[in-house]
């Protein structure tokens, strides 16, 4: 029985597939704040942010596709890290939206990180959503 118990709550800590997540985001030394952020991250290290706008100016929301990530499992969780991510929107590279200095945490209900885009501060922090 504590063997079953040890397995179990190992694998809480660490997914297994791909979570999402709803959560707020701020972008920019102006911190624009963007509310119901919807985000993925995969085992392979694929993060997607869903209809996100980076200005109050741009005119369509976007989805940005951030590959690369580096997954590190911890017993606690997973921590994100990432440096000279090319992030794609709509298939396409996007090398002036950069992500530098990515570091966050991943636990079985939250996920919080925060990079520099394009020279930027961008985070996030958010709850799992339920299945």
């Amino acid at each position: 029985m504590k063997k079953f118990l040890v397995i179990l709550f190992c694998g809480c800590a660490v997914a297994l597939s791909a979570q999402q997540y709803i959560g707020d985001m701020t972008y920019g030394k102006n911190e624009y704040k963007l509310s119901d952020v919807h985000v993925k991250l995969t085992s392979k290290g694929e993060l997607t942010m869903y209809s996100v706008k980076f200005s109050p100016l741009m005119p369509v929301r976007v989805n940005m596709i951030i590959r690369g990530v580096r997954l590190e499992r911890k017993p606690l969780g997973v921590h994100l890290s990432g440096n000279n991510l090319v992030p794609s929107v709509k298939g396409k590279p996007k090398p002036e939206r950069i992500i530098t200095q990515l570091k966050g945490t991943q636990t079985p209900h939250l996920l919080q990180f925060e990079a520099l885009m394009g020279g930027q501060p961008i985070s996030f922090k958010g709850h799992i959503i339920a299945r």
